[in-house]
């Protein structure tokens, strides 16, 4: 066998983490349909300080529902309503975005799961690393 044909040490260790990376891989991306679907099925509900306005916005920032109690015209100049009305839409918004975030997170916390799995099965770096090393 010549020196080419001759299978380096630490080649098939780096041949079952290459196969082990997309196995992970292919795992994680069947993963994202479900995080997004979590994900895009967000709502938040808010409530202006005096209870006048209740607000639904979707996790894209799409205004759901709208609506304002009776007594909103009573105590509001017209000014003064619109500024509340956005408030609590901004409020919604902002509480949308966060329950889209924490959706992802989970998805995000197994990337770190997949790489700590990836650096354990990589032990077999040592070899490599020793190999270069030298």
């Amino acid at each position: 066998m010549s020196e080419l044909e001759t299978p380096l040490p630490w080649s098939s260790t780096l041949t079952a983490l290459a196969d082990g990376v997309g196995a992970s891989l292919r795992e994680r991306a069947t993963l994202v349909p479900v995080a997004q679907r979590r994900a895009g099925s967000v709502t938040a509900e808010a409530c202006s300080w005096d209870g006048s306005v209740r607000v639904v916005v979707a996790a894209d920032g799409a205004v759901t529902s709208i609506a304002l109690s009776p007594s909103a015209f009573d105590r509001n100049t017209p000014e003064a309503l619109a500024t509340i009305v956005m408030a609590t839409v901004q409020t919604a918004a902002a509480e949308a975005r966060a329950q889209a975030g924490e959706a992802w997170q989970s998805f995000r916390a197994d990337d770190a799961t997949v790489l700590a799995a990836t650096a354990r099965a990589a032990g077999g770096f040592d070899v490599l690393t020793d190999h270069w090393s030298r």
